[in-house]
């Protein structure tokens, strides 16, 4: 009786520990939603980091048949080479993890004819420390 009071006791202590303690949470931090374009769009920026941390792009884009446009976002990472990203109309997706260097600007662009649209979102990691 007292092992299993024991082990009852020590599985509480145990289930205790993680209360309080807090997983890191995504935040919107941009976003872009277009129906229907057909216009291209020149080198734009999206945001600014502040400070170097963990973003998550998620994109998709679709156009019609005779739809030939891409979308391509770029960035220089922490260590400063140039990154990029990017997906045509043909009705496709993505997300990319990346870590642009703060106080450099992270740009979008749309090039090629047709109709389309294009939803994107860029999320940035919480750390709760």
């Amino acid at each position: 009786m007292r092992k299993m009071l024991a082990i009852c006791l020590f599985l509480v202590l145990c289930s205790v520990s993680g209360i309080g303690q807090t997983q890191p949470q995504w935040t919107v931090i941009w976003s872009l939603v277009l129906f229907d374009q057909t216009a291209p769009i020149p080198l734009t920026t999206a945001f600014t980091p502040t400070d170097n941390s963990v973003y998550r792009l998620s994109c998709s884009m679709y156009g019609t048949a005779q739809t030939d446009q891409s979308f391509q976002i770029e960035w220089h990472r922490i260590d400063g080479s140039y990154q990029f990203a990017g997906l045509g109309a043909n009705g496709s997706w993505t997300t990319v993890l990346f870590m642009p260097k703060a106080g450099s600007p992270v740009s979008y662009y749309v090039v090629g004819k047709g109709i389309y649209s294009l939803g994107c979102t860029v999320e940035q990691l919480q750390n709760p420390n």
